[in-house]
């Protein structure tokens, strides 16, 4: 009977990332609301949309630990890489329904592209500052935006957290 002494068989990874990839993107699509509370919020809205990837990701890769007998580091990047996925595409729905639906988002991300490309002396004229702002606020951009994002700081956080999340098989005994 050796090989088949597991209890209770581990989920797959993508079943783990497909949980938690949807709590990534609903959170991520939440966290677009903070356009609403002004600019100082902002700022720590990014440090949080961090913390959410983070969290996410740690606990995909820790549950299925927990059930595994072993996880080795493509493993873990694996179950990283499918948070980052599913995150991203249920991210950018949420994004999309809030910055389309939600009043004053748009507005708000309008106003502080405006802002940034105002601060830029090499945005140009001002008919290229509008038209480089009106592709940057529509809700498709944003959703897209949000979705590149979210994959990339979910693959670094992965490289970060798989090192942390390997486990060797036990030996069995003989």
């Amino acid at each position: 009977q050796r090989g088949h002494i597991m209890e209770q068989a581990a989920p797959s990874k993508m079943s783990a990332g497909l949980v938690w990839g949807g709590v990534l993107g609903v959170l991520t699509g939440l966290s677009g609301l903070s356009i609403l509370a002004g600019p100082a919020v902002q700022g720590v809205a990014g440090i949080v949309g961090w913390a959410i990837t983070i969290v996410t990701i740690v606990a995909a890769q820790w549950l299925y630990r927990g059930k595994a007998q072993s996880l080795s580091y493509g493993g873990a990047y694996l179950i990283a890489f499918f948070v980052a996925l599913f995150g991203a595409i249920v991210g950018a729905v949420v994004t999309f329904l809030v910055v389309s639906f939600a009043p004053g988002v748009s507005d708000g991300i309008r106003a502080a592209v405006e802002a940034e490309l105002a601060a830029n002396p090499a945005a140009g004229d001002a008919a290229t500052m509008e038209t480089v702002a009106n592709m940057m606020t529509s809700p498709v951009a944003i959703a897209i935006l949000t979705a590149i994002g979210v994959i990339v700081q979910g693959l670094i956080v992965g490289l970060i957290t798989s090192i942390f999340m390997r486990k060797d098989a036990k030996p069995e005994a003989t």
